[in-house]
């Protein structure tokens, strides 16, 4: 259980929002539950610590003593935790997050490589989307999260960032190989396998149908990656993934990851922690680890593109 109750991790991310709708969207709470937490805190405390405007929030004075206490606490809480671990005979313990599409062939890569380092280490394994991971994050439950699109403003240090283009993905056929390129006549009228709502891409492959004119039908959606990609493999129609998701399908053959041309699209994929300060060495050498695994798959997209 976190020592900082959701309330106090919501009000600091109204703060560094200024606004109850972005904070929603950083969150992935509804703004009314957002707007509770506030308003029970305020009734706790006795005074308001924001000042309302038609175009967001300030705090008042009361207000920034509070979130410069809550900030400092989360500092604190996360060396605790550390010692604690270090009590508990548990110093290669590590709780990592990461998204769907890492948590096949770069975890057991990634844990092969910190086991033949450093010997026996805990790592406890996450696989959620971006906005449950933030969330975590916060929560102070893990230590280092593998995800696209993190909010940049919560306090976490970046300790990799990459932009992964998000290409056609498909049954491979001999000609688009030799092409490595789709425009779109080729997707035109094509039956699409799409991401929904809940992941990342969807707003961005979205935008990008409409800005493209793609008369072509979505006959399935999926919150899962790994779904989305069976489903092109068996040939239910084309999707629109990044590099990073599918890979080990076109290492294989399974699949083919075509640029789309005329668009620039893509996801940010971050690796995000705790400042080195604060983590355990365990953590550090499972963090550099991270970021060498994470070099050669953006290698591997550019190469793709070439």
């Amino acid at each position: 259980m976190p020592l900082l109750t959701q309330a106090a991790h919501v009000l600091e991310i109204v703060a560094s929002s200024g606004s109850i709708r972005k904070a929603s969207e950083r969150v992935n709470l509804a703004p009314s539950a957002i707007n509770r937490h506030v308003l029970n805190l305020e009734r706790e405390l006795g005074t308001p610590l924001f000042l309302r405007h038609a175009k967001g929030m300030n705090l008042t004075e009361a207000g920034k003593l509070v979130v410069d206490y809550i900030r400092e606490f989360q500092v604190q809480d996360q060396a605790l935790r550390s010692e604690i671990e270090v009590l508990k005979g548990r110093v290669g313990h590590v709780r990592l997050g990461i998204m769907e599409c890492f948590a096949e062939g770069f975890l057991a890569t990634v844990y092969d490589e910190i086991r033949q380092k450093h010997g026996s280490v805990a790592i406890d394994v996450v696989v959620a989307g971006t906005s449950q991971l933030v969330q975590q994050m916060l929560a102070g439950e893990l230590d280092l999260v593998v995800a696209f699109n993190m909010p940049g403003d919560l306090g976490f240090r970046c300790h990799y960032e990459a932009r992964l283009d998000i290409g056609a993905v498909m049954k491979p056929t001999q000609e688009l190989r030799a092409k490595g390129l789709i425009g779109k006549e080729e997707l035109q009228g094509q039956q699409l396998v799409l991401p929904d709502h809940s992941l990342s891409l969807n707003a961005t492959v979205k935008s990008m149908i409409q800005r493209m004119g793609l008369n072509s039908q979505a006959i399935a959606k999926s919150n899962s990656v790994s779904a989305i990609k069976q489903l092109v493999i068996q040939g239910a129609g084309v999707s629109f993934l990044t590099w990073a998701d599918v890979r080990d399908e076109v290492a294989r053959g399974d699949l083919l990851f075509c640029q789309i041309e005329g668009q620039n699209i893509y996801e940010l994929l971050t690796l995000s922690g705790r400042n080195p300060a604060q983590m355990s060495e365990t953590t550090q050498a499972l963090a550099r680890i991270l970021v060498r695994t994470l070099e050669e798959i953006e290698a591997g997209a550019q190469t793709s593109d070439a």
